[in-house]
């Protein structure tokens, strides 16, 4: 067997790998496709872009909070 052949045990396995493979795509492709049913994609956008606006809005709350005591006690 020259150095590019594969063995027929190896073209076997390289069979199974990518019919996983095939399997696991199509499994996430239908998992997606249910997901997509349940929750509509733009309200789940609007959900994660909601969460993030309402988490960044309490660190910039507790930024100036911070800023405003150390004013405070810099005034004494």
């Amino acid at each position: 067997m020259s150095p590019l052949e594969v063995s027929p045990r190896r073209r076997t396995n390289f069979a199974a790998v990518d019919d996983i493979s095939d399997a696991i795509s199509d499994c996430r492709c239908e998992f997606i496709e249910v997901i997509d049913k349940l929750i509509p994609a733009s309200n789940l956008s609007y959900n994660i872009e909601k969460k993030k606006n309402e988490e960044n809005f309490q660190l910039q709350s507790s930024f100036c909070i911070t800023e405003i005591k150390q004013k405070n006690i810099l005034r004494g």
